[in-house]
């Protein structure tokens, strides 16, 4: 067998194990839950067999297995690719005795190129929020080398190295970890690597966490408990398992399983074409070159296609996920004349459910997530070439019971207010809407806000992918009445929908456009609120959301080269009006909390509901709403208007859909000056006036306090946002009255 072309071989038990080559017959799993193995693993390059302990040291009695410093071990060691590694790359030569997992690799693979990297794949707690959000966490791929360390040492051990960072093919290759080597097997000529040493080194959660802050946990043990080859990659599995940090119930055991993996390189498709980053769209790009490139799928002539399985999900939401995948085939029927994703349900009664794990970097997986809680609705990253930027894995995950019991929620909180409307009983009516978006609105405020760094050693950072904000896709926060004549399922449908190709564009490699909206129009079809599926929308909007034309394009220059024919449609997270950043120099019209194609008309009509909700004006009575519980929405719009205002100096050129509209200032020197007259109309006008003359003396004292607390924030916030317009917002409400 040609050694070039030799895959990784793998054995593992939890005391003792060692392997030797074996006949055609293919298994692809050994779970390492006992002692005593006796199975295959391989692929179409080579099958592996897996022997117990007492072969093993029958072996070792017959001499076969030699130490590493012995003198004929040395002579072949010796005439492979050899490296230094330095201390801290060297792996701990300790290890708990049930963590022992012995790799064997075979001398022809010593100096073969391949990626490293791990997924933490599953949580064992099934409601914490906090813990289910680091499903998904991973170590973007490495391109590494193995090499012989430690000859001359007395340390022998099989060293990747690799460049961590702004890396190239002239750039110098350094240790990033060590296995230690135990053993070398003459008759195979196999090195046997104690895998078991790098439990710590590859604990991922102890590292994000050593002292429990996060997770209030310890460390009490670790594990291998799996290991897997095929398609060319080697897998294997380290289980963490943890107690309460404060040692109050040691019982209570919580499990973390991440999924390492070492991939040749050959296996990766010779035909693809790096591209670059490109003006007008915009595409993930590789984090580790010193030259970024786009990532992408494989696209070949050869007619190959990218297979996702889809686990879990419901018979009520099939046609919703399969349609969304049917929906970028159409368009890339159109780009490339074919389809390019196929797709096949697993349920849970599959036999390969458990099988087919989504972050195995084998399989492409959307998943229903049925094991575990987290703070969005979906999450859709991948796992690129870091070189070439071609993705070789790619996941789904959706909270879809979740999101379905939250629209669930909001529909009969609807249509209790409706029937409290058509009885007259306007207050009760208003306080059941008030009541539930509050109840949202904590719940996600209690929400995991932690952002935090995880390193490998001292030179590799990890992704929690759920705290990334291009991949953050948020719940929504404020729900008015559900939209007349939408049914509960046809709006749940559509929202989910959204959700699927909105991810699987993240999968393909777009990333968010917040200027989708620009191109909205009239009409209530999906694809008409925004461009662009990539874009943010709230409720009312969100069941009109569709791949757009943006979309295409975007795909087009992705996929086959084609330059984008628009240059101003797309604008993404960092780009984005935001608090906290310096709103002079970013674009007004970048921003993922508008919709319609007028963004500062949708933040002016938000700020006008807000008053009117603070003065209620549908009633003689005071009203429901407080200023204090309205912050959140009166922030958002202001931010939304006043950065007109404050980039308008160095970006009016670029705003597309604010200069053409009725009213609005020809120039952009008398942007300012109209902004503080939109914002003060919110709060003076006459809807507003009419409504507190018919108010009781006290309903009117309590709408004016409203209005008067409102003015004061907007115009402290508002300067505290580098735009003056204090005591510019009075109507003297109170003189007429």
């Amino acid at each position: 067998m040609n050694p070039s072309i030799l895959a990784l071989c793998a054995l593992g038990v939890l005391s003792t194990a060692c392997i030797e080559n074996s006949s055609p017959k293919k298994l692809k799993r050994v779970e390492l839950n006992s002692s005593s193995v006796d199975a295959l693993l391989g692929d179409e390059y080579v099958d592996i067999k897996v022997l117990n302990k007492s072969v093993l040291s029958q072996k070792k009695l017959n001499n076969k297995i030699l130490k590493p410093n012995s003198k004929k071990a040395l002579e072949t060691l010796a005439k492979l690719p050899q490296g230094v590694a330095s201390a801290e790359s060297i792996a701990r030569s300790s290890a708990i005795e049930q963590e022992t997992l012995l790799l064997g690799l075979p001398i022809g693979l010593i100096g073969e190129q391949n990626i490293f990297g791990g997924v933490i794949t599953d949580v064992s707690d099934r409601n914490n929020e906090d813990l289910g959000m680091l499903k998904l966490t991973d170590l973007s791929p490495i391109h590494v080398k193995s090499v012989i360390t430690g000859l001359s040492t007395g340390n022998p051990a099989v060293t990747l190295i690799g460049c961590a960072n702004d890396c190239s093919e002239l750039s110098e290759q350094g240790a990033l970890i060590s296995f230690p080597m135990v053993g070398f097997d003459e008759e195979s000529m196999t090195i046997l690597l104690d895998m078991s040493a790098v439990g710590q080194e590859l604990d991922l959660v102890s590292m994000l966490d050593p002292n429990g802050d996060f997770t209030q946990l310890r460390a009490i043990g670790s594990s291998t408990t799996n290991v897997e080859y095929s398609l060319s990659t080697l897998v294997f599995d380290i289980k963490t398992d943890m107690v309460p940090a404060d040692g109050s119930d040691n019982s209570k055991i919580t499990s973390f399983n991440v999924r390492w993996y070492l991939k040749l390189t050959s296996g990766f498709n010779p035909a693809f074409e790096t591209r670059n980053p490109t003006k007008g769209v915009g595409f993930f790009t590789t984090e580790r070159s010193a030259k970024p490139k786009i990532q992408r799928f494989s696209a070949t002539n050869d007619g190959s296609s990218v297979h996702y399985y889809l686990k879990g999900v419901p018979d009520r939401q099939k046609k919703n996920f399969s349609g969304s995948i049917d929906n970028w085939n159409k368009e890339f029927r159109e780009v490339l004349g074919r389809d390019l994703l196929t797709y096949e349900f697993i349920d849970v009664d599959d036999p390969r459910y458990n099988e087919i794990v989504a972050g195995d970097i084998r399989y492409n997986v959307i998943e229903w997530d049925l094991n575990h809680k987290a703070p969005y609705a979906g999450l859709g990253p991948s796992i690129a070439n870091q070189y070439t930027g071609e993705i070789f894995s790619a996941n789904v995950l959706v909270q879809g019971e979740m999101t379905e019991e939250m629209y669930a929620s909001w529909y009969r909180v609807s249509d209790q207010v409706r029937e409290r409307q058509a009885q007259g009983k306007i207050q009760e009516a208003q306080k059941l809407l008030k009541d539930f978006n509050l109840e949202v609105q904590s719940k996600l405020d209690q929400l995991s806000k932690r952002t935090f760094k995880l390193k490998l050693g001292k030179k590799l950072e990890m992704r929690v992918n759920s705290q990334r904000p291009e991949l953050q896709d948020q719940i929504p926060r404020v729900f008015e009445l559900t939209p007349e004549g939408v049914s509960y399922q046809e709006f749940v449908d559509r929202y989910m929908h959204d959700t699927i190709e909105h991810e699987i564009g993240h999968n393909l490699g777009l990333r968010h456009n917040f200027k989708g909206t620009l191109g909205a129009i009239e009409g209530d079809e999906r694809g008409t609120a925004s461009r662009s599926v990539m874009e943010y929308l709230p409720n009312l909007h969100v069941i009109k959301s569709g791949i757009g034309e943006y979309d295409r394009m975007a795909l087009s220059y992705g996929y086959t080269g084609v330059l984008p024919y628009e240059t101003n449609w797309f604008c993404t997270d960092e780009h984005q009006v935001r608090e906290g950043a310096k709103l002079t120099e970013l674009n007004a019209e970048c921003n993922q909390n508008d919709a319609t194609n007028d963004p500062f008309e949708y933040f002016r009509a938000r700020l006008d509901r807000v008053m009117k909700l603070l003065v209620n004006v549908e009633s003689v009575e005071a009203p429901i709403w407080e200023a204090k519980n309205l912050v959140g929405q009166m922030n958002i719009s202001l931010v939304g208007m006043t950065a007109y205002a404050l980039s308008a100096d160095k970006t009016a050129d670029q705003w597309i859909n604010f200069f053409d509209k009725d009213g609005r200032p020809s120039d952009k020197s008398q942007v300012p000056s109209y902004v503080i007259e939109q914002i003060k109309g919110t709060l003076c006008n006459d809807e507003i006036d009419q409504a507190l003359m018919i108010k009781t003396p006290e309903a009117r004292e309590i709408a004016l306090n409203n209005l008067k607390q409102a003015s004061a924030h907007l115009q402290v916030r508002a300067f505290q946002l580098g735009f003056n317009m204090l005591g510019q917002l009075s109507c003297q409400l109170e003189l007429k009255f």
